[in-house]
């Protein structure tokens, strides 16, 4: 008898909700009450998937890590055990490299809150057959398959799925 092991990191790029638009610093803008229900939307899939993580990793902008904070909240991650990464705003692409990589290992479900355009230039360079564009409160979950988040440019991967549902 045979078994196969899949070995698998799966990384969910979250873009963050809705924020208002207001006279105060960009990293301050808090989110809307459309962004807290679209955000709420995607927990509540989330949580119904059964699909959980091991680690989620934010902005410091308000908007991301309260979209971080609900999406914490909605599938049962402990809210303590969010990860502030201030380079995660206004940033440059290989940043989300460097924030990946130095994830531990025993991390195989990971959650990213950031912001365009970034968020959407880093899931389009694992995407070869489509573009994808996230808008407020959108994701895109992408599975690669190796142990290591060293080596997700090297492995093979393919889109888990999309947020909200790609409609043909």
């Amino acid at each position: 008898m045979f078994f196969y092991v899949i070995i698998m990191k799966t990384l969910f790029l979250i873009r963050h909700a809705e924020a208002k638009q207001c006279d105060i610093p960009d990293h301050k803008r808090p989110l809307t009450k459309e962004g807290i229900a679209s955000v709420n939307k995607l927990g509540a899939y989330l949580n119904n998937a059964s699909l959980r993580f091991d680690g989620i990793i934010t902005s410091h902008a308000v908007r991301a890590s309260e979209t971080a904070h609900y999406i914490a909240e909605l599938t049962g991650f402990p809210e303590n055990k969010i990860i502030t990464k201030k380079q995660l705003y206004a940033t440059f692409l290989n940043t989300y490299f460097d924030v990946i990589f130095e994830q531990p290992d025993e991390i195989n479900n990971l959650a990213i809150i950031g912001h365009n355009p970034q968020i959407t230039d880093f899931a389009n360079y694992f995407l070869k057959d489509i573009t994808i564009f996230l808008f407020p409160s959108n994701m895109v979950a992408l599975h690669f398959y190796t142990d290591k988040w060293t080596d997700i440019c090297m492995a093979e991967k393919e889109l888990f799925f999309v947020w909200p549902p790609v409609r043909q």
